[in-house]
């Protein structure tokens, strides 16, 4: 069965333009011209993955992800901004509302393909929902950090010194995280 792709962009040329590349390379696509109709279509078929724009009527990018991330029934579906916007803070705030990568336009077809391709191909292998690091527990499906079973990070707003020794810790579990999967690689390219 094929993977199914929702994307979400009011530029037709651009979503016909995916709508093409993503049909050529096997998908089966959907297309919604605003964040309210890419809702809609989460609601009625959630997609296996989204490439989600930005700047769009009716509701952002940033508010669909964030509202997609809410709901625990949608907690598989792969998120990949594809949008002009590039600065720094903007790429922050898009894996911050729960995007799974950041892609800028203008972007190049054969790299999106790849990664594209690299999310499904997760998706097919099952992974834990929950890390466990210390007194940390990561869990991914509702995309939520805990330190000693109280949640550890919040959105922006909070304590400036609570925020460095919170960012430092998070920081520390991502090295972890990416120290584990190297590990993991590395063990399974030795296999293969």
């Amino acid at each position: 069965m094929a993977k199914n792709i929702l994307i979400v962009d009011d530029e037709p040329n651009i979503s016909l333009s995916l709508q093409f590349l993503m049909t050529q390379a096997g998908y089966e696509v959907r297309i919604a011209a605003d964040g309210e109709v890419a809702l809609q279509e989460v609601e009625s078929s959630p997609p296996d993955l989204i490439l989600l724009d930005v700047n769009m009527p009716k509701r952002s990018g940033f508010e669909v992800c964030e509202t997609i991330r809410a709901n625990a029934a949608w907690s598989n579906v792969r998120i990949v901004m594809l949008t002009a916007k590039g600065q720094v803070e903007d790429r922050v705030e898009g894996l911050e509302s729960g995007a799974d990568d950041y892609v800028t336009k203008p972007f190049s077809i054969k790299e999106l393909l790849a990664r594209v391709h690299a999310f499904l191909r997760r998706r097919e292998t099952p992974s834990p929902e929950i890390y466990r690091f210390g007194t940390f527990r990561l869990d991914l499906g509702s995309h939520q950090l805990f330190e000693n079973g109280a949640q550890a990070f919040e959105r922006p707003g909070r304590n400036s010194k609570q925020d460095a020794a919170k960012d430092r810790r998070i920081e520390a579990l991502e090295a972890k995280i990416q120290q584990k999967n190297r590990g993991a690689t590395a063990a399974r390219s030795r296999w293969t």
